[in-house]
């Protein structure tokens, strides 16, 4: 419809939740991460000529460092973190090179066991307690929890990645770009999952 001029509002950002949902089912789809990329071009454009910021906020440190590996992968890493950390303690009663071995092994796996447990725990919670969405209206602006208007709010561009942490009477939760606050339910399409 964007093509034809029959365009309703909205529509980009429907057309990006369809594709990046192909893209959950099939990572490696080119088409649809061009197809993503391409939206969120034409949402750059059309607000960068009504003066607006153009810039799709990307994730944010601390997400990007989660997705870097699965829960799984996270967990399995805390895991052998521990084991390698118990037999540095146990390497440790050894004699000569066996003991300078656990004396090594075991503040490092440790170190190892304290970054990596909290990245398997964040990565469940995230699973966990929030939905991936996208904005499906031209522009939207976090509230508070009562509905009022929140000073400084920026305005999140149509087809922007969300997270949705919560639903309540009609008004949903959700995290963009670091920022966290309330929208009408009815200005995101939640993604389904695998």
């Amino acid at each position: 419809r964007v093509k034809n001029g029959a365009e309703k509002p909205g529509d980009l950002g429907r057309a990006a939740a369809a594709f990046e949902e192909a893209l959950i089912l099939r990572p490696d789809d080119e088409e649809a991460r061009a197809a993503v990329a391409a939206g969120h071009a034409e949402v750059a454009r059309r607000r960068a000529r009504r003066g607006k910021d153009s810039v799709i906020a990307r994730p944010t440190l601390d997400r990007v460092v989660i997705g870097l590996a699965s829960e799984s992968t996270w967990g399995i890493a805390a895991i052998v973190a521990s084991f390698l950390c118990a037999l540095g303690l146990g390497l440790r009663w050894g004699r000569g090179s066996v003991r300078l071995a656990g004396v090594l092994l075991a503040p490092t796996a440790f170190v190892a066991m304290l970054i990596l447990t909290p990245l398997w725990w964040s990565a469940r919670n995230l699973r966990l307690e929030t939905e991936p969405a996208v904005l499906v209206v031209t522009e939207a602006f976090l509230t508070d929890a009562d509905g009022s208007a929140r000073d400084g709010s920026v305005g999140i561009p149509e087809a922007a990645r969300l997270e949705l942490h919560e639903r309540k009477d009609g008004r949903v939760r959700v995290r963009y770009a670091g920022d966290e606050g309330w929208l009408p339910a009815a200005y995101i399409r939640v993604l389904r999952q695998r």
